[in-house]
C-alpha cells in the first residue's frame, strides 16, 4: 500500500518495513517536526474561542482547590 509524503509529496510505501512512514525518509520525517515545533503546523480547533491565559486558568484551579 502507498500514500505521498506529506513533505515532498513523493510516493510512499506505508507498510510496517518503512521505518519513516508516513514519510518516504528521515529528512522529511525530521522537516515536518520542525513545522510542528515552528507552529506552521497545527490541528484545527473545533471552535476559534481563545483558550485565555495561565493566571486566569491558575485563578480557577485555586478557587477550586480552596473550597
Amino acid at each position: 500500500m502507498s500514500t505521498r509524503c506529506p513533505v515532498c509529496r513523493k510516493p510512499v510505501d506505508i507498510s510496517k518495513d518503512n521505518p519513516w512512514r508516513p514519510f518516504c525518509c528521515k529528512r522529511c520525517r525530521i522537516i515536518d517536526f520542525g513545522e510542528w515545533m515552528d507552529e506552521k503546523r497545527k490541528i484545527a480547533r473545533a471552535d476559534s474561542a481563545p483558550l485565555g491565559n495561565a493566571d486566569d486558568l491558575l485563578e480557577t484551579r485555586d478557587d477550586l482547590v480552596a473550597d
